[in-house]
């Protein structure tokens, strides 16, 4: 494994409870990522993720999404991605955070085009195997 890859990685973190926000985040530097960028709803996160775009041609390499937010939720988040326009950002996994486990939220997840699903409290354990496996540029299916 390359560490250095996992660096360079290019984060976007959406998630509407600042504890949990800044604790992903905590754990997200503590690997010593570079790029990471928050937003605090899915709106919010397409507006990041526009601006980015325009000011330096940056696209992600993953997104960390909360499903149950103010605004627009998680799975609006994701049917506004897949529909965009943006071929490069419009492709970028999308790893759930959620405080629920159960198939129902998974399977509808699946449908629109999630690649994994954390369920909180998030572990460093987890978030080291999906930076791991996306630093590669594999496709993957995780849940941790």
């Amino acid at each position: 494994m390359n560490d250095t890859a996992i660096k360079d990685l290019k984060i976007l973190v959406v998630e509407d409870e600042e504890f949990m926000l800044n604790m992903i985040v905590r754990l997200l530097k503590n690997f010593d990522i570079q790029t990471i960028t928050t937003a605090l709803n899915g709106q919010d996160a397409l507006q990041e993720m526009e601006e980015a775009k325009e000011k330096s041609q940056l696209e992600f390499d993953l997104i960390f999404c909360d499903l149950e937010m103010p605004i627009m939720d998680g799975f609006q988040f994701l049917k506004n991605l897949r529909g965009s326009a943006d071929t490069g950002n419009r492709n970028v996994p999308v790893i759930i955070l959620t405080g629920h486990g159960d198939k129902e939220h998974f399977g509808e997840a699946l449908e629109l085009g999630f690649h994994g699903f954390l369920v909180k409290p998030v572990t460093p354990e987890s978030l080291e195997k999906i930076l791991q496996i996306c630093s590669n540029k594999k496709l993957f299916l995780f849940k941790g």
